[in-house]
Order: C-alpha cells, then structure tokens, then sequence
C-alpha cells in the first residue's frame, strides 16, 4: 500500500482544491477537512491495524468529522477542542484494554530493554 500513498494524496489534494474552486459547499474548506481524513487514514494504510495506529488514525478520521460539523455550524469550536481531548483520551484508553496488538516498534522496544 505504500507506494500508492503518494498518489493517493495527490489525488485527495487535487480533489480539495477543485471543491473549494467550484465552490461546493462553499462553506466547508475541502483542504483542510480532506488533509485531516487522509492523515487519520495514512497510518492504517502503512502500517496496519495496530494500537498506534488505532489511537492516531481514528483520531484524525473522527477530527475531520468533527472539522466538517463545525464548519456548517452543527457544532462550535468551543465544543470541538474539549471533544476532541475526551476523545483522544477514550482512544487511548480503549487501545490498551481492547485486544488490539502493539506495533512492532513496541515490541522490539521490549524486547531489548529485558536482557
């Protein structure tokens, strides 16, 4: 999957930009909210599902929902900002009670540091 990420975020940037030009939903800026998507999507796309990955990419996914539900008016930024501090929180602590595996890079931190 790595070697289409470039292109892929190409694509998701060119795309943003043309919504924003032709004005679709003039409202909403494609580029940011389509930026914060493709950055919670990245890291599954790299590296998988794993704990790192859960936490980060499902932050990011939620914050671009949350992004667009701001900018047409459903939520504030005053409600935004907290929400996503109890969210990163909650997925945080659902990483480490839900059997979901650590990264790699954990594990062969571990590894090294019992010997």
């Amino acid at each position: 999957m790595r070697p289409i990420i470039a292109p892929l975020f190409i694509i998701m940037l060119g795309t943003a930009w043309l919504l924003n030009t032709i004005e679709f939903y003039p409202e909403i800026d494609w580029f940011l909210t389509s930026t914060i998507a493709f950055v919670g999507i990245a890291p599954f796309a790299l590296w998988g599902f794993d704990k790192f990955t859960f936490v980060v990419g499902s932050f990011f996914v939620i914050w671009s929902v949350l992004t667009f539900l701001r900018q047409i008016s459903v939520i504030t930024l005053s409600l935004e900002l907290p929400m996503l501090v109890i969210i990163f929180g909650t997925l945080m602590l659902l990483a480490k009670i839900l059997p979901i595996k650590s990264p790699p890079w954990v594990i062969e931190h571990s590894r090294r540091h019992r010997k």
